[in-house]
């Protein structure tokens, strides 16, 4: 593992790279929202010609750049905007002029094209699709780009376009975090989402901008996305904030010809199959199960785009509006209850409607200066209104959800300034705001019920009402120049988020009860939280600062051979704790809770190469250094969770919870004067606090097997090394003890506890703590560690005779410990994040929450346009389809063997595993997903059509389980004398490792377009 540098190494690096920025030296190509055209040209013998003029001319916008071939005969012509470019020669006597048309450039991407010149003064022509090279032989990192066909006619449910990343090898959806893509076997916090080359993460939650596929279904719509670029593993030194990868999106700009379109996609229950959990419930105003009745659900997604000159070949606009209407029905669990509390409770169990009403605006100008200024304009507005999304789920009645809103705002700018052919500087600017509140449903306090499926949650949810608003600027500048066989590049990136946090965590109180049974007489415990004799209560404002400073080279040593080396320095500058609990016993132990991380030694150096025989294939490897960022809720949570700031009480037994509140519904209305605030949770940064960071390493071969279609093997390597995690340390050493399940005896571990109690259903004891004033004392720490080991199979055919796909096999083993940058709410559902045995976070190393062994994905699109038939009515009938899809199968997902008691004795009862097994030692059943989309267009002259769409999703309507019932015994009876514990009551809901949710049922989904 390579260690870190010293802190005077650090400071040496950036005064280097900041120097290097003012010096005449050579810098490189943009991957961000660009791409590069490059080869040699060649005369009739294969010699190379040298000072050759080679300009290649956008064929949508007219942008002309020019290079001019070295001694080598070597020309490379960066930062091209993605799109069909015409490439000439010009100026050569004795040559005839080259015109290459339809060379293609994507994001990322680097088409080599080799010009071949003739004797003779007639100009020689070539389309380029049909001949180019498909391997790119000078691209050593681990990428594949989805390109603006893809999104346009793969299905994809919801029309997030961030699922088309999932396409793509090593890379899924987090089964832990909805919303969340894992690449590597990494968490999404670790990833980074850039738009137009600027950064679009929330980095209080770290996900993407306005939590889209979370809540909100998009940020952007697909219809204005040309293409995007997936950077799965050795990404330039240009990007970083990621230890898993680096997604580039470019949104699509105006050309010369007036564009545009309208569209409209609609769902309705009456196209959809059913799932089997909704089969077997009861639906509003009905008494008995209709499970032949599909649950209310309909979507309407409409919209439209258009775009054009302002000026020809000078200036240009694009504007798009997509407006969402989705409604559905939540459907829950319905335990026995006792008779006498049906009419109080059944009403609240009903199902109830979830809304999720989202409008989306995109305005984009591109303006070309002049010859050698090309300026570009962004903005985009989400605004999005999620009726009862706050808490959903089948354990979930209406009144403990609320409203979710949403508002990102984003202003982007990009001065693209060409000083030569050879030196270009890019500054590029933001300005964004991503607010996100939300609002409560009821002003009763939770209410917390077990149940054989769970715990059922009523009342005002416990953090609502909330806001967490980002208020981010940003600027970037990248200087580039080619120079004989290098392009290298330099730049800073610098991220500015001002923070403002409001999380009343159980502020409302929260009632919790043993079984409902016992409501509302015997309450197991009362708690309630209020805003502390200093600070700001429950506000934050966890502020961040992001600098990276960067320098990268490609070297061509050889035509066949290519080095990438780069080295980037990220620092992460997060706001320090405002307050400082001043217990001397906490300040002794080296506990400080307005400790604030200042790592400064993030150096990432990265190293590639490529190699290629023949051209037609290539050998690509390399090995890297990627820092990550620490997520804003980490650090929001520091500056509250200190003791000081908020207080609280915590009552149990019923007879005191009623002396004090009178009993549910009943709340304080302050903190009684004189009351025992028990003892606090707190939440700080551990003193070796640093960033955490990937090693990623790659082997790999391409090859172009025949026409147009490419495949390649790769193997992945990623390492993660002090990822981030939330440990508690206030335990004593556990002790052993035995523990009965089924009649078979186990010595287990268990902490010290005050005590034994008899027939506790959840909790035996209360844990004894070495700082006896405070309960848990959690410490955010960089403990974490993961490996991921994948061979990446692909295959790649790009549009040619009507036809193109996108197939991968990934074949691969991700093993960690169980980091996690969010549990950061103790007794709730991140106590499921944590550790076991929080003194021996070895127990936990095992397979990954994101180990997905197997995993094959298949995106076809076929064309059929003009047919050839003397038969007008066949010609017309059987022209003009687009047949697609995508085919996922996978293996299930992991799950541990669960207790659903707090055996170990450390006040966590989420994270317990039965005795002998091993964490995530089961799997789910194989999910297999085919989708599937049939366009006909029907055209109106050369450049109108109306398109007629049917999508279907879950085609096949597999019963793909997406979580089981994971609690293999629910009850246990420990006796204080022998210190043995004895579980006799099974789980009494589903059979262990029996479905409790599912993927999705078949649905079909209509659509129309109307382009010009």
């Amino acid at each position: 593992m390579l260690k870190k540098a010293p802190t005077v190494l650090a400071r040496l690096v950036v005064l280097c790279l900041c120097f290097a920025l003012l010096a005449p030296a050579a810098f490189a190509q943009s991957q961000a929202t660009s791409g590069n055209i490059e080869g040699r040209v060649l005369d009739p013998n294969g010699a190379v010609v040298p000072n050759a003029s080679v300009t290649a001319k956008n064929k949508d916008t007219g942008l002309e750049k020019t290079a001019t071939t070295d001694a080598d005969g070597n020309y490379r012509i960066i930062l091209l905007p993605p799109g069909t470019y015409t490439v000439r020669t010009s100026g050569l006597a004795g040559f005839q002029n080259a015109t290459l048309d339809n060379v293609p450039v994507s994001v990322g991407g680097a088409t080599t094209l080799d010009i071949s010149l003739s004797v003779g003064g007639t100009e020689t022509i070539i389309d380029v699709p049909s001949e180019a090279p498909l391997v790119e032989t000078t691209r050593a990192s681990v990428s594949t780009t989805v390109d603006e066909r893809s999104v346009e006619n793969l299905p994809v449910s919801g029309r997030n376009y961030l699922d088309f990343a999932t396409l793509t090898p090593g890379v899924v959806r987090d089964p832990t975090r909805v919303g969340d893509l894992s690449v590597g076997g990494q968490k999404g916090t670790l990833n980074n989402l850039q738009v137009d080359g600027t950064d679009n993460n929330n980095s209080f939650f770290g996900q993407a901008f306005g939590r889209t596929g979370v809540r909100p279904p998009y940020q952007f719509s697909e219809e204005s996305v040309k293409e995007f670029q997936v950077n799965q593993n050795g990404f330039s030194a240009e990007f970083g904030r990621a230890g898993g990868a680096v997604i580039n999106v470019v949104t699509k700009s105006g050309t010369n010809e007036f564009h545009g379109g309208l569209f409209e996609y609609f769902r309705d229950e009456s196209l959809n199959s059913n799932l089997p959990n909704v089969k077997a419930q009861n639906l509003p105003g009905t008494t008995t199960p209709r499970p032949n009745k599909r649950a209310p659900s309909q979507i309407n997604q409409y919209g439209g785009r258009v775009g054009g000159p302002i000026v020809k070949d000078k200036a240009f606009f694009f504007v798009t509006y997509d407006g969402q209407r989705t409604n559905f029905l939540n459907v829950l669990e319905i335990p026995a209850i006792p008779a006498a509390l049906q009419s109080f409770f059944l009403p609240k169990l009903t199902p109830y409607q979830i809304d999720r009403d989202q409008d989306v605006f995109m305005a984009k100008v591109d303006w070309a200066a002049d010859e050698s200024n090309q300026l570009s304009f962004r903005f985009n507005r989400q605004n999005f209104t999620g009726v009862n999304n706050e808490f959903t789920g089948a354990q979930a009645a209406g009144e403990h959800s609320g409203n979710s809103l949403a508002t990102t705002t984003t202003f982007t700018g990009t001065l693209t300034s060409t000083f030569s052919p050879t030196l270009v500087n890019e500054l590029r600017f933001q300005y964004a705001r991503d607010s996100e509140p939300g609002t409560n449903n009821s002003d009763d306090p939770e209410l917390q019920i077990r149940s054989p499926f769970g715990t059922l949650f009523f009342g005002r949810n416990n953090f609502s009402p909330r806001e967490t608003t980002i208020n981010r600027a940003q600027i970037v500048n990248n200087l580039s120049r080619v120079s004989g066989r290098h392009v290298t590049k330099v730049g800073v990136d610098s991220v500015f988020d001002n923070v403002f946090n409001f999380f009343p965590g159980s502020f409302g109180g929260i009632y919790s009860y043993n079984s409902f049974a016992d409501f509302p007489n015997n309450p197991a415990t009362f708690t309630q939280r209020f805003a502390g004799p200093v600070g700001l209560g429950a506000t934050t404002k966890p502020n961040t600062i992001d600098f990276g400073v960067y320098a990268q080279d490609d070297w061509r040593l050889r035509p066949n051979l290519t080095l990438n080396l780069g080295v980037r320095y990220d620092y992460q500058q997060l706001a320090r704790p405002p307050l400082q609990n001043s217990d001397p016993v906490l300040l002794a132990a080296g506990l400080d809770t307005s400790r604030g991380p200042r790592d400064k030694d993030n150096i990432a150096p990265r190293f590639g190469f490529t190699f290629s025989p023949d051209g037609k294939s290539v050998v690509r490897g390399g090995y890297g250094i990627f820092y990550g960022r620490t997520t804003g809720i980490m650090l929001g949570t520091a500056h509250s969770g200190n003791g000081v700031q908020t207080t609280g009480i915590t009552v149990s037994g019923a007879a005191n919870i009623i002396a004090l509140t009178g009993g549910f519904p009943r709340t304080l209305t302050g903190l009684p004067p004189g009351a025992n605030t028990g003892r606090a949770d707190l939440f700080l940064f551990a003193d070796d606090y640093q960033q955490p960071y990937v090693q990623q390493g790659r082997l790999g071969y391409e090859r172009e097997v025949f026409g147009n279609t490419s495949v390649s093997a790769t193997y992945l390597f990623y390492k993660g090394v002090h990822l981030s995690r939330t440990r508690d340390i206030n335990l004593f050493a556990p002790v052993a003890a035995n523990a009965v399940f089924a009649g078979q005896t186990f010595t287990v571990n268990r902490f010290p506890g005050t005590g034994a109690t008899t027939a506790a259903r959840f909790t035996s004891t209360t844990p004894l703590r070495p700082f006896a004033n405070y309960n848990r004392i959690n410490l955010f720490e960089p403990t974490g560690n993961s490996r991921y080991d994948a061979i990446a199979v692909q295959a790649n055919r790009r549009f040619a005779n009507n036809f193109q796909f996108l197939a991968s096999y990934t074949f691969s083993r991700a093993k960690d410990d169980k980091p996690d940058q969010t549990a950061v709410v103790p007794g709730g559902g991140d106590d499921a994040k944590i550790v076991q045995n929080q003194l021996n976070i070895r127990e936990d190393y095992s397979r990954s929450d994101l180990d997905i062994p197997h995993r094959f994905v298949f995106s076809p699109v076929f064309e059929v346009r003009k047919i050839k038939s003397d038969n007008a009515f066949a010609r017309g009938l059987l022209s003009n389809w687009t047949v697609s899809g995508i085919a996922q199968l996978q293996s299930g997902f992991t799950y541990s063997a669960v207790v659903a008691a707090d055996l170990n004795r450390d006040g966590n009862s989420r994270n317990d595993r039965v005795p002998g097994t091993e964490r995530n030692a089961f799997r789910s059943p194989n999910v297999y997903i085919f989708d599937a989309r049939i366009q006909r267009a029907i055209p109106f002259g050369e450049s109108k059509r109306l398109r007629f769409i049917l999508e279907g999703f879950n085609i096949f309507n597999r019963s793909n389980i997406a979580t089981v019932n994971v609690n293999q015994f629910a009850g246990f009876s420990s006796n204080g004398t022998t210190q043995t514990i004895t579980f006799t009551a099974p789980a009494l809901s589903a059979p262990f490792g029996g479905p409790r949710t599912f993927i999705a049922s078949r649905e079909l989904q209509l659509a129309v377009k109307f382009d010009f």
